[in-house]
């Protein structure tokens, strides 16, 4: 993360509204940064943004999921981001097998998952490899389960690699339900690179004999106008 990024990261971490702390943990694909809220008696929840995002996307629900919840944070590996700067595996269980580092550096053998695009991707894959260490399971708008329709998607992906960051902030407010605040959208904008949405677009769809070991409770929510996955 270059230092102009990681100020910004800093400025958007600065809104989050409940009291945090953050770590670092080792694991293959180097060290992951995790931000932890709310009280360590409560149940883990374990939180797994999408694509060219980071951690701080959760800051509007984060008070919210801290009452009830012990949250953790994490930012993907090559993604926006304090983990690693690395090209995020798509292919096999390396994903899944991070996620299995990253909470046992945090200490946690079973946790509540709740993971958005890209991250509802990760997430199956860890719950199909792991199913022991996840309680129960939320998607929104998870890759991996059937094949996307993004030529809506794509066309203004594709303005945005090429025009910059005004590309990229015409980008992420069509893809808002309401106007980001100017820290959130200067991080995107600043910090995305087409590597990672390039990612999110086309995770390995999950074979049907990999979705059956998804055998825990699970939740999958969905958007009749979502920007990239309509179904």
């Amino acid at each position: 993360m270059s230092a102009a990024s990681d100020a910004l990261y800093e400025r958007a971490l600065a809104g989050w509204p409940q009291p945090c702390e953050t770590r670092f943990i080792d694991t293959a694909l180097g060290q992951a940064h995790v931000i932890v809220s709310g009280d360590p008696a409560a149940p883990a929840l374990l939180l797994v943004h999408g694509a060219g995002l980071n951690a701080t996307l959760w800051t509007r629900q984060i008070a919210e999921f801290s009452t009830h919840f012990r949250t953790y944070a994490v930012d993907l590996p090559g993604q926006t981001g304090r983990s690693a700067h690395v090209r995020m595996p798509t292919r096999g269980t390396a994903m899944a097998d991070w996620v299995a580092a990253v909470l046992d550096g945090l200490g946690i053998q079973q946790t509540l998952v709740l993971g958005a695009s890209l991250g509802g991707w990760v997430s199956l894959l860890f719950a199909a490899h792991y199913p022991a260490r996840v309680r129960k399971l939320a998607l929104l708008v998870p890759g991996g389960i059937v094949p996307a329709k993004i030529v809506g998607g794509l066309r203004l992906l594709a303005y945005a690699t090429l025009s910059g960051r005004p590309g990229y902030e015409r980008l992420y407010r069509a893809m808002a339900y309401k106007d980001l605040d100017a820290a959130t959208l200067d991080l995107l904008a600043t910090s995305t690179q087409a590597q990672s949405l390039r990612t999110a677009i086309a995770p390995p769809r999950l074979a049907d004999d990999m979705l059956g070991r998804v055998t825990m409770p699970t939740l999958i929510l969905v958007g009749v106008s979502d920007f990239f996955f309509p179904p």
